[in-house]
């Protein structure tokens, strides 16, 4: 029950992993998720296959996974967690781009508490991770005469941002007991 005979890991630790796991994982898929989204993006396709979106892309789901941390986690240790995720992403500052990981991190958690405060809608809301990157990105999905992108292009990069967040904390909790410090790690 409450982690009794798993592995202990430290809250340091489990952070970089999960850091190394999302660049490594989000990477990997990013040439599919691309192909589809260019389908879509009309003349804006040009905008996709660029550094700046695939980085994006990989800070959206790493973003959307940490939303679950105060579900999982008591919220004092939700917060140090997540203090270490940031922590663990200014190591992955590319000179490729004009900004910072964590500055790109923080965007898209301020996206998704945002759009927790609009009440529900049959769309999603103007806050959400998925038109936060489409206006980080550039990109607008179909009509280029418009200057926010279509509800379906939307739903369609909601779609691969939330389906790449997967559940890396939910299945590290199962496995290992999270730890303030750890001595040895795992």
């Amino acid at each position: 029950m409450w982690g009794l005979g798993k592995k202990a890991i430290s809250e340091k630790e489990a952070a970089a992993q999960c850091v190394r796991w999302f660049v490594n994982s989000a990477t990997e898929v990013w040439p599919q998720v691309a192909e589809v989204l260019a389908k879509r993006a009309g003349s804006n396709a040009d905008k996709i296959h660029t550094f700046k979106s695939s980085f994006e892309f990989i800070m959206a789901c790493l973003s959307v996974q940490c939303q679950t941390l105060p579900n999982l986690f008591t919220s004092e240790q939700a917060t140090r967690v997540l203090g270490h995720v940031e922590q663990s992403l200014t190591s992955l500052s590319f000179p490729e781009i004009e900004y910072q990981a964590i500055d790109c991190f923080r965007a898209y958690s301020k996206a998704w508490k945002d759009s927790l405060l609009v009440p529900a809608l049959p769309m999603l809301p103007p806050g959400s991770v998925a038109m936060t990157f489409c206006l980080r990105t550039g990109l607008q999905g179909g009509d280029s005469n418009s200057s926010t992108p279509s509800i379906f292009f939307l739903s369609i990069v909601d779609g691969m941002i939330t389906t790449c967040a997967g559940s890396f904390w939910k299945d590290l909790s199962l496995k290992y007991r999270l730890a303030a410090t750890c001595g040895g790690g795992i």
